[in-house]
């Protein structure tokens, strides 16, 4: 655990395999993990102890997210399935089957109105949580789906990365089919996107071993171009860091200073999870 300082004050000996994803809840208070284990964990901030422990998946549990308003939380595993849990049980609300293959992500959307799915079967999938169901099937990728972010200040936008390199960018209210594809974004894996809180920026980080950063212009800003294609997202290639020799799987950006972020790197040297 860090502080604001980036001074690491806690150290927890949270699984016994290696850790594929956190999340906090939305009062801070509390937090989930999940590891190459069949179980996720959920952990108190103030003791620093586990609460509870998620049985359920019939393997090991790629992806967790807390939902942004709601003591909701949504698991990916590697048995194909999705669940969401109560974080005051120990039990599964439901459980979606969803895909037809590993699901590597979940992520929740800012309004919590939608959870969106990445698999190793190409495909994104959306459930409306007011339905309990799945709503859209997005199709675009090539190859596994390895990372997925939400666009902070637009409804409806996220972006994905895939196994090839792919960067995709998706709108819920048009079709199934990316608004616009960044192809050969990274020369590896994209583990990780992450937004700028104002939404213009955007990073990514690869098995490549770069974090490459990608800009759009804010109101206001000068345009690059005289004219953008309508429903265009136009995120272009800025700067990139190229700072460890292992592979990315972790980005995030300072929610005050745009020239601030960070990244986290893979332990193990192979390039599937």
């Amino acid at each position: 655990v860090w502080n604001a300082n980036y001074f690491c004050f806690k150290q927890i000996e949270a699984h016994q395999e290696t850790l594929r994803d956190l999340s906090v809840s939305p009062s801070g208070a509390k937090f989930v993990s999940c590891a190459d284990e069949n179980a996720a964990k959920l952990w108190d901030f103030p003791t620093f102890k586990e609460e509870r422990t998620f049985n359920g998946h019939g393997w090991e549990v790629k992806t967790i997210d807390w939902h942004p308003s709601m003591s909701l939380v949504a698991t990916g595993s590697k048995d194909f399935n999705i669940k969401l849990w109560d974080p005051r049980q120990s039990e599964a609300i439901t459980t979606i089957y969803a895909h037809k293959s590993v699901v590597g992500r979940v992520r929740w959307s800012p309004n919590g109105q939608w959870l969106i799915s990445g698999s190793r079967d190409q495909l994104i999938k959306m459930m409306d949580v007011r339905k309990m169901s799945i709503d859209k099937v997005f199709k675009g990728h090539t190859r596994e789906i390895t990372s997925l972010s939400w666009h902070p200040t637009a409804v409806g936008i996220f972006c994905s990365g895939s196994y090839d390199g792919q960067i995709c960018h998706w709108d819920v209210a048009q079709d199934s089919k990316p608004v616009e594809s960044l192809i050969g974004a990274h020369d590896g894996s994209i583990w990780a996107l992450a937004y700028h809180p104002l939404g213009h920026l955007m990073v990514s980080g690869s098995h490549d071993n770069c974090t490459k950063f990608w800009a759009r212009p804010r109101p206001g800003d000068p345009d690059p171009q005289e004219q953008i294609p309508k429903g265009r997202m136009y995120y272009t290639h800025v700067a990139q860091a190229e700072a460890r020799k292992k592979a990315l799987e972790a980005a995030a950006v300072d929610s005050k200073s745009a020239a601030k972020f960070v990244a986290g790197r893979a332990d193990a040297d192979d390039d599937e999870a």
